[in-house]
């Protein structure tokens, strides 16, 4: 998990300086509990689980708490305070021409998550509700070793506080992909 983190620090602060510091920030501080939410999930997954699985993940956390069973000292390990999601988008609109459009990495990135197209719906709720993001590159020799090409795709980080997190999921309740406005994004 180490390993893990570090690699994302190192990866913010060449993306996004504020947003590295937030991370250190969130990760250094005693009171925080992070979970971890890597999501990638199969493309073509119906929008009609998508609700459910985060609802198990609430309700998972909760019966954890809530377990008579379990030790006090296990179950510090469910009071989550943030989730930081890893997850991906690909680059919609200008596609790679952000870059000569606009050298200023911060700026670059808003646009790019302005234009992005999210192969999971709900990553767009939670990212606008998120304290900070981030996006990084995969290189074409990472790609390549599994299988893959390279179309725009960027790994998406950001993180959302636990009751941000709880007011998404509601948002999501019977949320339809086409459904998104920017009243429901906000």
């Amino acid at each position: 998990m180490n390993q893990l983190l570090a690699h994302l620090m190192a990866k913010a602060s060449k993306a996004d300086e504020t947003a590295a510091a937030q991370m250190q920030q969130l990760l250094e501080n005693e009171n925080n509990q992070v979970g971890l939410v890597i999501n990638n999930r199969l493309l073509n997954t119906p929008y009609e689980v998508v609700d459910p699985l985060y609802r198990c993940l609430q309700n998972d956390i909760k019966a954890n708490l809530e377990n008579k069973d379990l030790a006090e000292d296990k179950k510090k390990f469910y009071k989550f305070t943030h989730f930081l999601f890893v997850t991906k988008v690909q680059e919609g609109g200008s596609g790679g021409k952000l870059k000569k459009v606009n050298p200023n990495k911060k700026k670059r990135t808003k646009r790019m998550l302005e234009e992005a197209i999210y192969p999971n719906f709900e990553e767009q709720v939670f990212m606008q509700n998120s304290e900070f993001k981030f996006t990084f590159g995969r290189t074409q020799k990472q790609l390549t070793a599994i299988g893959q090409h390279s179309f725009g795709e960027q790994r998406l980080i950001f993180c959302v506080e636990k009751s941000k997190f709880d007011e998404v999921v509601k948002k999501l309740d019977g949320l339809h992909p086409a459904m998104l406005s920017d009243d429901i994004v906000a």
